[in-house]
Formats: C-alpha cells, sequence, structure tokens
C-alpha cells in the first residue's frame, strides 16, 4: 500500500524500530514527522528520507505537548518511543521507574491526546490510525477506542520482535488493513514472531 498525500507523526524515529518505520513509510510516499531527543539522528535520517524533524525529550510532558503542538495534524500516528532501566524489580529506583514510565506510557498518552485534538478541527477529513508498538501502551487503545470511534479514528497495538525491520514491516501492513474496508480486523494484536 501507497501513502502518497499522507503524513506520519513518528515518536522514537531516531533510532531502531521508529528509524525504521520512518524509513518504510517515507519509501512508500508518506510525509514523516520524526520525533526523538537526539539531535544528531535526527539529522541523519532527515539527510536519508527528507524527514520533518523535531528534537524533544519525550519525558518532559510539556515538552511532549509542545512538540507534538508542533507536528501539527497528521494522518498517523506511530508511537515507538521507548527505554528501558536495567534494574531489576528488587532494585528500580523511584527515577527509573518515572523515567520508564514518563516515556513508555506518559509520553505516548500525550502524543495520543494531542493527535486527536488536532485532528478534531472540521476541515481534517476523518480517516486516521493511530498505533502502538509497545505492550507497556497496550491499554491505551481500551483507553482511546470509545473517543476516537466517534472521530472514525482506529489505535491498534502491536508487539516487538527482535528486529526491526520485521516490526516496521508489520507496522506497514497494520496501517494499510486499518485503511482497506474489505479487510476484517481480527481481535488483538499483530505477532510478527508467536514465539515472542
Amino acid at each position: 500500500m501507497q501513502f502518497s498525500g499522507k503524513s506520519v507523526i513518528i515518536t522514537g524515529a531516531g533510532k531502531g524500530i521508529g528509524r525504521a518505520c520512518a524509513r518504510i513509510m517515507a519509501e512508500r510516499g508518506a510525509d514523516v514527522i520524526a520525533l526523538s531527543r537526539t539531535a544528531s539522528d535526527l539529522e541523519s535520517l532527515r539527510a536519508e528520507i527528507g524527514a520533518r524533524s523535531i528534537t524533544v525529550d519525550l519525558g518532559d510532558a510539556k515538552a511532549a505537548r509542545a512538540a507534538m503542538a508542533e507536528a501539527g495534524t497528521a494522518d498517523f500516528l506511530i508511537n515507538s518511543a521507548g527505554i528501558n532501566v536495567l534494574e531489576s524489580s528488587f532494585d528500580m529506583t523511584d527515577a527509573g521507574y518515572e523515567a520508564v514510565m514518563g516515556i513508555n506510557l506518559r509520553a505516548a498518552l500525550i502524543a495520543c491526546q494531542e493527535f486527536g485534538i488536532a485532528r478534531r478541527q472540521p476541515v481534517v477529513a476523518a480517516r486516521s490510525s493511530i498505533l502502538h508498538q509497545s505492550q507497556a501502551i497496550a491499554a491505551l487503545r481500551n483507553i482511546f477506542a470509545m473517543p476516537l470511534r466517534r472521530q472514525a479514528l482506529k489505535a491498534r497495538r502491536v508487539y516487538s520482535p527482535r528486529s526491526s525491520a520485521p516490526m516496521a514491516s508489520a507496522s506497514t501492513r497494520l496501517l494499510q488493513r486499518s485503511h482497506s474496508p474489505n479487510l476484517p480486523w481480527p481481535h488483538g494484536a499483530i505477532r510478527k514472531n508467536p514465539r515472542q
């Protein structure tokens, strides 16, 4: 499926799965708005695919909202930003917990809120999709299901395999299915590798 004339906001687009998604969406014609906290990653991505870039620390709620406002209205949102703190459950500090939840959950929630708010404008086409790429934010699909349904938006989640390329491919297939009325949507998540 091609995405010519469509735009996509991708969080965590500087590295890994987010960057792979940015490449694939650009290859298929989408205008990519890339969010990442590392300016050098965004600069190299911009040189590679011509993406519009916004440098932001999504762990800062106020900065996350400002970045989404700067990104503006888009047809798709891919929440790919995520971090991990290598601390055991017994040793995890409050700071470690807050860092993980701030990026993996709160930032995804903020991105969804601002994405949906921007699309409330009557001049914006109704059909759109939100894609979550983390088990940690799978609950957001249910949180946003009702308000997004009223706006004819879709919220989906996928689980991450070990490599970026299969995940990006699964993400693109998911967006394709979201915009193909003749394809039934199975309940639950896409799993690229059922053993994961």
